[in-house]
This record gives structure tokens, sequence and C-alpha cells, in this order.
């Protein structure tokens, strides 16, 4: 178990951005896609490198959010222990099939990703308990109006806040247009 403290911000050699935010892709998967059981590593708050690798012709599923939309937080779990990790994030476009998808969230466990910004990954899953998730969608009431799904996915109890991932992430395969 890591527990061990380290010096925190104490080094001004560090001169590279730190961006807030995330990216515009949320990616989504199934559990049982991956090859093992996902590892926290010891010395970060972060899963190892090996953790996402996806069974032969499986990967995650993209998901575009509206830019500037998409954010984690990160509250601590008092009295329960580890930590609670939220994605909120807009949905603007493909609003029907983001509708689709919605049916087989609310109704299963899966993981997700987004970008930091910086090459590696906030992730949402927890091995041990199932993510949650809610929507609320707005058509809008003008045509100028902002419309779109509004996405929430927590995964609680975690050990880390904002915890990430850096590796290389396997897409699904592509399906034929029907």
């Amino acid at each position: 178990m890591a527990c061990n403290l380290k010096n925190v911000g104490s080094s001004a050699v560090s001169c590279k951005e730190n961006f807030s935010g995330v990216g515009t892709k949320l990616f989504l998967f199934l559990p049982e896609d991956l090859q093992a059981v996902p590892t926290y590593d010891e010395e970060k708050a972060e899963y190892t490198e090996a953790s996402f690798t996806f069974k032969e012709g499986k990967g995650a599923y993209e998901v575009i959010l509206k830019p500037k939309s998409g954010k984690v937080t990160s509250t601590s779990n008092a009295n329960g222990g580890g930590f609670s990790n939220v994605f909120t994030g807009i949905v603007a476009k493909s609003m029907d099939e983001m509708s689709h998808i919605a049916r087989v969230l609310n109704n299963r466990n899966f993981g997700a990703m987004v970008s930091d910004g910086s090459g590696k990954y906030y992730v949402l899953y927890s091995p041990d308990f199932d993510n949650e998730f809610s929507l609320s969608s707005d058509t809008g009431d003008t045509p100028d109006s902002d419309h779109g799904h509004t996405l929430t996915i927590t995964c609680s109890p975690m050990i880390y806040p904002l915890t990430k991932w850096a590796g290389t992430l396997t897409m699904a395969p592509v399906s034929p247009a029907a």
C-alpha cells in the first residue's frame, strides 16, 4: 500500500502547462472487454500502464463532447474512505445516438476515460464498484438556444482523487453503417 508522503509543488524547474478542463472526447468501455482486472500504481495516483489492455477485437467507444463542457471533480468520502470522482459533460451533436446508448449506460456497469490535456486520461472506473450514470436532456426552445444531453458519471469509491492512466487507448472496431 502506498502510504508514504511526497513533496508537492516544491520544484521550480517544471515549466509546462497544466490545463484546466478535459478533452472533447469521452471514451466508454465494458469491463468484460478488458484482458485483466486493472491495478493501481503504488507510486502514483494512477492505474498501471498495462491496466487497460483490451481483448482481441474489443476496445473503447468514443463520445464527442461539446467543447469546453467537460470536467472531472473529486471529493473525499469522509469516514468511508477513498474518493468520489465525477465526470460531467455535454453531448450536443449526435443526440439520437446518445439517447440510444444512454439506455445501455443506465442499465449496466461500464468504465469511462477523458483526456487530461497532457497525454494522460482521467479514469472513472473501479474494479470493485459500479459506476453511476445520470442524464438530463434539453432540446432548446429557439433555433439558436443551447441543447444537448448533460452526462454525469460517478465512480465511488476510488483510491485516489482525479485518478489517471497513461497509456495508448485501443478503440473498438467501427461497425459497418446500417
